[in-house]
């Protein structure tokens, strides 16, 4: 059943930055648009959402009507294999490494309960990768949310990540 709104939620989200932090998302904390991390090309070009920030790093998007869509893709980027200073993460403690990956979640009670879809391990993630998911029958529903939520990291201006050209398609 579909709850009565006086504006329906939207039912895809193409956002690539440009334009910065718009009205796709909820929640953007420890990071924001910008060009850290450095390109993403060959998948992504220019602005992306850029995480280096103190305390809780996530994107979550805003309510969104997933009935009918099919597929999530996303461009990402954790630390990179040169360590540059604006891009590096610290994988020297093999029991940390996939802490400091990035989880993607999603939601349908406004974020009481997170599933998760996927833990994006930093070790396979040094360059950017294009990433495609098909939505679970579970995440299609009106007013689904989703997440990518970095459990830990050593603090500011560490273990850096980098996110660009969020698609939901129908």
């Amino acid at each position: 059943m579909t709850p009565s709104r006086a504006t329906p939620l939207p039912t895809s989200l193409v956002d690539g930055f440009e334009g910065g932090v718009g009205a796709n998302w909820q929640v953007v904390s420890g990071g924001g648009v910008g060009l850290g991390c450095s390109s993403l090309a060959p998948y992504s070009h220019g602005k992306h959402l850029y995480f280096s920030g103190c305390g809780t790093r996530q994107a979550v998007t805003a309510e969104m009507d997933t009935r009918r869509a099919s597929k999530l893709m996303f461009v990402l980027r954790i630390g990179s294999h040169d360590h540059a200073p604006s891009c590096r993460v610290d994988l020297s403690d093999p029991q940390r490494s996939l802490d400091k990956g990035v989880i993607l979640q999603y939601t349908t009670d406004n974020g009481v309960t997170w599933t998760t879809l996927n833990v994006h391990d930093p070790l396979d993630f040094r360059k950017p990768r294009r990433v495609a998911y098909s939505l679970p029958p579970d995440a299609r529903s009106y007013g689904v949310q989703l997440r990518w939520w970095q459990p830990d990291h050593d603090g500011a201006s560490a273990d850096q990540w980098a996110l660009d050209n969020v698609e939901i398609v129908l």
